[in-house]
């Protein structure tokens, strides 16, 4: 699925002649990436952004394995959590997917981190 995916993206800059829409292709991951491990170490208070674009791709479910390390920006390090992230995304006038999971909850997830990141940073 991915291959294919991967072959029309090729495939559609032979019929794009708009710049803009090339680069966008070019820049952005469109497919959905494998189901995999990822290890993150982040040295700064991240937050959604901080991710693949790829990671919000299009209509998917992904399971992941998330790995994160925290420092105190002096390679200290601070802790480290492993969380297992199944995202699903999904249309709301797609009927045939039942897909009932909160679409903003690993973004509200990342920002509840940020936050607590933030507050530990701010007392040392």
């Amino acid at each position: 699925m991915l291959e294919k995916c991967n072959e029309a993206v090729k495939g559609a800059h032979k019929y794009i002649k708009d710049s803009k829409a090339q680069d966008f292709l070019r820049q952005n991951k469109l497919c959905p990436p494998p189901k995999g491990h990822w290890t993150m170490t982040f040295s700064k208070v991240f937050s959604s952004e901080d991710l693949p674009k790829s990671f919000f791709g299009p209509l998917q479910s992904n399971e992941y394995w998330l790995t994160f390390s925290f420092t105190d920006g002096r390679d200290k390090k601070l802790g480290c959590a492993r969380l297992w992230v199944d995202v699903c995304k999904y249309h709301l006038q797609d009927k045939a997917q039942k897909c009932l999971r909160d679409p903003n909850a690993f973004k509200n997830f990342i920002n509840e981190i940020s936050s607590q990141a933030e507050q530990i940073r701010n007392r040392g």
